[in-house]
């Protein structure tokens, strides 16, 4: 599973990582390849959004309509609700 962060108007995908989460930061269209090459977890969800509580909604709707044009439909998109540090 794919995980991105939003943090104003940035993306940042979840590096794996053993100790504390390590976040870099991608483009638009790098999250869009990753995505599409993504299997998904056994629930069938390929990617997981977590927002800090500066992300903008422009940049959540950019982010979900253009997954969505690529393939990657609702039930494949899972958006926390609460807020990461």
């Amino acid at each position: 599973m794919l995980t991105v962060l939003i943090d104003e108007y940035d993306y940042l995908i979840l590096i794996p990582s053993e100790s504390e989460p390590v976040y870099r930061k991608a483009e638009l269209s790098r999250i869009l390849q990753l995505a599409k090459q993504t299997k998904g977890d056994s629930n069938g969800i390929r990617v997981r959004i977590q927002r800090r509580d500066n992300s903008r909604a422009s940049a959540e709707h950019q982010l979900t309509n253009e997954l969505q044009r690529a393939g990657i439909g609702n039930d494949a998109i899972y958006m926390a609700s609460e807020f990461v540090p």
